[in-house]
């Protein structure tokens, strides 16, 4: 069987990750609940920052020797893309995010990108919900998605819709990911390693499709 040429990083909390070897053996999974065999291509961190902070950590623990094409990848990557839809998508080598919304009908909230993905009104809403669940201990630094953007970026545009992919996977090229500095990455993670579920990790986990695309330069 063909093997896919990304690299695979895996954020894993308590998944069954024997679908791993059905695409390849070059992979490294994050184990955040520390119930993986403890095994080379297994490493056990905090967990924090959903796989907000896993993805950081990989870049700025490899950002000198990344591998030529990543794929960011939760431990069940087929809870935000149907398997057959991810069996198409793994095997780029470009910049791809992998999700599959067609069967999302789209409303006031929510839409299509011209190339078929998945696209959500910039209102912030998740802030102010996770909060109100959670409490505001799980909001520290920001409070809107506008706010990350003027912290971190050149005079950004501030959207009216936000292009992303649920989730945060995606198959990155080396050259995306350098674009940013490894401060730019240390930054990233400082604003999620607090906390089991913080709210900036939705934040951030929707400003990916535009860090990997390069959209705005690093301020």
């Amino acid at each position: 069987m063909k093997k896919p040429a990304a690299f695979f990083v895996v954020s894993a909390w308590k998944n069954d990750i024997n679908w791993i070897e059905d695409y390849t053996d070059n992979y490294l999974i994050y184990d955040k609940s520390h119930t993986l065999k403890k095994i080379g291509k297994t490493i056990r961190v905090p967990n924090v920052g959903y796989n907000i902070y896993d993805e950081c950590h990989f870049i700025i623990n490899n950002y000198e020797n990344l591998p030529e094409i990543t794929a960011f990848l939760e431990g069940n990557p087929f809870d935000h893309c149907k398997k057959e839809t991810f069996d198409k998508l793994i095997y780029r080598k470009e910049f791809t995010p992998i999700e599959d919304y067609s069967h999302i009908p789209e409303s006031g909230w929510h839409k299509k990108s011209d190339d078929g993905g998945y696209m959500e009104r910039n209102n912030s809403w998740y802030i102010r919900s996770h909060k109100k669940t959670h409490g505001p201990e799980v909001g520290r630094y920001l409070q809107s998605y506008n706010q990350f953007l003027d912290i971190m970026f050149e005079k950004p545009e501030h959207p009216r819709w936000i292009r992303f992919s649920p989730g945060g996977q995606y198959i990155v090229p080396r050259e995306n990911i350098l674009y940013y500095t490894i401060n730019f990455y240390k930054k990233l993670i400082s604003f999620v390693d607090y906390h089991r579920i913080p709210a900036e990790g939705h934040v951030i986990e929707r400003v990916l499709y535009y860090i990997f695309t390069n959209k705005w330069k690093e301020k």
